[in-house]
């Protein structure tokens, strides 16, 4: 497996100054609210990880 070294730069240099990572795939279409309505899980502090299909 091969990894690309400057994701994993960019991913340091944003270690602590966001809370939330999204990742989606290259052809993902979303709706309009999508990412609003998968964030509002993370109001609970015991979430770590939410995964919407």
């Amino acid at each position: 497996m091969k990894i690309n070294v400057k994701v994993i730069v960019a991913f340091r240099e944003l270690y602590g100054k966001i809370v939330t990572f999204i990742t989606i795939d290259s052809n993902t279409i979303l709706e309009a609210s999508a990412i609003e309505e998968r964030l509002y899980f993370f109001f609970d502090e015991i979430i770590m990880s939410e995964e919407g299909l």
